[in-house]
């Protein structure tokens, strides 16, 4: 168990990473120490693997980290200027300020988190303005396909009640696409790259080590922007979901960016869709922001193991 910054020291000799400066560092409401590691250029992804490789021994979870305050001068002094165990944020979220912000407490509380009612508000929320989006979103498949379902068509399912909303309507466009595009790369994604991980430049890095082995519980210790619409426990909830059937674990938390590395992937398209919406649900801008359909979003998750999760004012 990783208790002294000695016995840091240790270990970071040891993997010859010894000149590297350290941070040990309270975590409000936790007995246990966190430590920050210094990062230097082109490291990051070796010094991550090197701690999660040891996670068990050192009873600690290895997160990496960029600071946004880049005047503090040292290395140091950026790291503390950047607060990453304040409690205050988590006051702004749905279940406000008045419940226990410690980290076990929000851990505790995931565990009655209702993971469907956040799939079922974005969807809401997304089928209000449904019809308005039918042009961008049948553009793009005539785009690409070259054909496309008619709006007489889509109008008629809806009447009927066969498409109820925005997950509805995106999945019957993915099977649509599927069974009559007639293109062999249906599956394919046109592109994947709003889900290239984020790779600082100019900024602090630090290796946090986190004082749980749980991958998920990493935004009970640092809060996520995200968690602001659907709470810290919703998001630790999903988290543990996705590890619990994928394998994925948190790699990077950059604040509004979350980055994971899955161990598996969906089994087919479908799957992959369903991914897709608790992505979208708990992460709006991870699309939003580059204008990619839901149903590319599956695409692309078929195709990488490295996911990418963006929610930012």
């Amino acid at each position: 168990m990783l208790k002294t910054e000695d016995q840091l020291c240790e270990i970071l000799s040891g993997i010859g990473y010894d000149e590297h400066e350290i941070v040990m560092m309270d975590v409000p409401g936790v007995a246990r120490k966190a430590f920050a590691v210094e990062i230097t250029a082109g490291e990051a992804m070796d010094l991550w693997a090197e701690f999660r490789s040891i996670s068990e021994q050192t009873g600690m979870w290895p997160v990496l980290h960029a600071c946004w305050l880049n005047d503090a001068g040292s290395w140091r002094e950026a790291v503390l200027n950047e607060d990453a165990f304040m409690r205050r944020p988590y006051g702004w979220e749905p279940s406000g300020a008045d419940r226990d912000l410690s980290p076990e407490a929000i851990c505790a509380g995931a565990a009655a988190a209702d993971i469907k009612a956040i799939l079922a508000s974005h969807d809401r929320l997304y089928s209000e303005d449904l019809e308005e989006n039918f042009e961008y979103s049948l553009g793009h498949t005539k785009e690409r396909f070259g054909k496309v379902p008619s709006l007489d068509e889509i109008n008629k399912l809806i009447a009927e009640k066969q498409i109820n909303g925005y997950f509805e309507f995106e999945r019957w466009m993915l099977e649509w696409e599927i069974q009559y595009s007639g293109a062999g790369d249906v599956l394919e994604p046109e592109y994947c790259d709003h889900i290239d991980w984020y790779e600082p430049q100019g900024q602090a890095q630090a290796l946090m080590l986190l004082p749980t082995t749980k991958p998920w519980e990493a935004l009970a210790y640092m809060h996520w922007y995200g968690a602001e619409n659907v709470g810290s426990e919703a998001s630790i909830a999903m988290l543990r979901r996705w590890h619990d059937k994928y394998g994925a674990e948190l790699v990077a938390h950059y604040g509004t960016m979350l980055q994971f590395n899955a161990k598996s992937g969906p089994k087919d398209i479908f799957e992959s869709f369903e991914l897709a919406c608790e992505q979208e649900a708990l992460a709006p801008c991870t699309t939003a922001l580059a204008g990619v359909l839901l149903r590319d979003h599956a695409r692309s998750l078929m195709k990488t193991r490295r996911w990418f999760l963006h929610e930012r004012p």
